[in-house]
């Protein structure tokens, strides 16, 4: 009953948006943050696409590991943002997660991404 409970509480959260306090990264707090490079393949096929990462800090400022909240659309662009992400360095204690957007496109120099999360119905 108490483990009903609990799960029920936790979907509870996650609807009403009360998870959703995973702030932006801080300039301040980041010592190295290592930009995926566009894989030569996802270009060749005219991969593109945007997407929401959270990566989760050990105490120690290295990454955990990097969690995928809202996906590209496309495997190989996942792969990539979350080895280039899980190479991140936090100073230590500063942060335990933090949310980044990524977005991969074709689109001409200079290009200014804006995330757009998808539409829950």
């Amino acid at each position: 009953m108490k483990r009903c409970l609990v799960i029920l509480f936790v979907i509870c959260l996650a609807q009403t948006g009360l998870a959703d306090s995973i702030p932006a990264p801080r300039k301040e707090d980041v010592i190295d943050a290592p930009r995926p490079e566009y894989p030569y393949e996802a270009r060749r096929r005219n991969l593109q696409g945007s997407g929401m990462f959270i990566i989760r800090v050990r105490p120690d400022g290295t990454v955990a590991r990097v969690d995928v909240e809202d996906s590209t659309g496309a495997p190989l662009l996942d792969r990539t943002a979350i080895a280039a992400y899980s190479k991140w360095r936090f100073k230590p204690g500063r942060v335990k997660a933090v949310r980044v957007p990524i977005h991969f496109t074709m689109a001409p120099y200079p290009y200014k991404p804006r995330y757009v999360p998808p539409k829950t119905h």
